[in-house]
């Protein structure tokens, strides 16, 4: 077993993910008093008429209520029994809702024909005011969607803590979806906006290098969603990040940042494909070369090597990263191999300048980010 908490268990082994989910949340009493009485009355009404010996007519008329009275307490129960459970096993994805029988409550995918599997936030605005609400979904090949889960008590951080072992399980590179929660627009939507002090630019870095999935950040006074966060983890003790960002139109943006001993520089990196890798002679097995021209010179600078972990995934891997800069060190090319698969990056340094003030204040902030928070802002830079 991998995780069992209140919510959700989840079992796993080489051919096997199950999950879990247990519907029962504190709203559940409340729908039990609610039920409880509302059919205690119903009792009371056909007792009386019984006894009365009322016309017809008084044991037709409350049938609506009499349904509606079912109905409530059959989900009362259900929100206190029920648990959904999710098992992909065989090629194929089943989702079931027991014990209790519940409308639409036994479905089974092929995982070939899964694509994405993303969470969507429901906004519903009342008397009362706003409330939201989280459902887990799937996208097919062919570009149809079904709905996996949908439960009163499932939050943001639990779906998409579902939507990860999935795709991990299932081996799906995570991409945005139009309409998802957590990606490009979305999040930029719900993103709030603070005001720093003076020296906000001094410490921008060291708030990015902290930044989490679900941040917002802004860079040239343009708000970008955190989507993931790759971390690398080398010998020499020091750790740098790689934020894959996308902005409100999802065009994905690369960030790295890189740490040496206590100062921190970021690079924005353009991943090169592997049809124009031909101008990098590079063979892990051969002596590397100190040189490497693309529109300009790259000279060798260090090599490393550690696990990079992602935010998304499980587990890590190990990795080695040769990295190169130009004469002016503002550009930089890295080759990283990723347990024999290689990848190739072009950066171009970002000065701290160029960040703005933009994250997201609904979600935890990290530690650090919380440190900051209250070394560098006045109650009244808040908006």
């Amino acid at each position: 077993m991998l995780k069992n908490d209140n919510k959700l268990e989840i079992y796993r082994d080489d051919k096997h993910l199950g999950l879990s989910f247990r519907w029962h949340s504190p709203s559940a009493y409340f729908l039990a008093f609610f039920a409880l009485v509302w059919n205690a009355f119903l009792v009371s009404w056909y007792s009386t008429a019984f006894v009365s010996g009322a016309p017809i007519m008084a044991f037709i008329f409350p049938l609506v209520h009499v349904a509606f009275g079912f109905f409530t307490g059959y989900t009362a129960l259900a929100a206190f029994l029920n648990k959904t459970f999710i098992d992909v096993y065989e090629g194929n994805l089943y989702v079931e809702h027991k014990p209790l029988p519940w409308w639409k409550g036994k479905k089974a995918f092929n995982t070939e024909d899964i694509e994405q599997v993303f969470v969507k936030e429901k906004i519903s605005n009342n008397k009362n005011g706003t409330s939201k609400s989280y459902s887990l979904w799937v996208l097919f090949k062919n570009q149809k969607e079904e709905q996996l889960l949908n439960v009163g008590n499932l939050t943001s951080s639990k779906a998409k803590e579902i939507e990860n072992h999935l795709e991990d399980f299932l081996s799906i590179s995570d991409r945005p979806v139009k309409g998802e929660f957590g990606a490009g627009a979305g999040i930029v939507r719900q993103a709030r906006k603070r005001r720093l002090k003076d020296d906000f630019p001094n410490r921008s870095l060291n708030f990015l290098y902290h930044c989490t999935e679900k941040d917002i950040i802004e860079m040239d006074k343009e708000s970008l969603a955190v989507l993931s966060v790759s971390q690398y983890d080398w010998n020499n003790g020091e750790t740098d990040k790689l934020l894959q960002l996308f902005d409100e139109n999802k065009e994905e943006k690369l960030l790295h940042i890189v740490q040496n001993k206590a100062i921190l520089s970021a690079y924005l990196e353009k991943v090169i494909p592997i049809t124009k890798t031909g101008f990098v002679k590079f063979d892990v097995n051969r002596p590397i070369p100190l040189t490497i021209v693309q529109d300009t010179h790259f000279s060798f600078k260090e090599q490393k090597t550690g696990l990079a972990f992602n935010s998304s995934m499980n587990g890590h891997v190990s990795i080695t990263q040769w990295l190169y800069e130009d004469k002016s060190k503002n550009q930089s090319l890295r080759v990283v191999d990723y347990e024999g698969q290689l990848s190739y990056y072009l950066g171009e340094k970002v000065e701290a300048e160029r960040f703005g003030n933009t994250l997201d204040l609904e979600g935890d902030l990290p530690e650090k980010a919380i440190d900051d928070y209250n070394n560098n802002w006045d109650k009244e830079d808040l908006i």
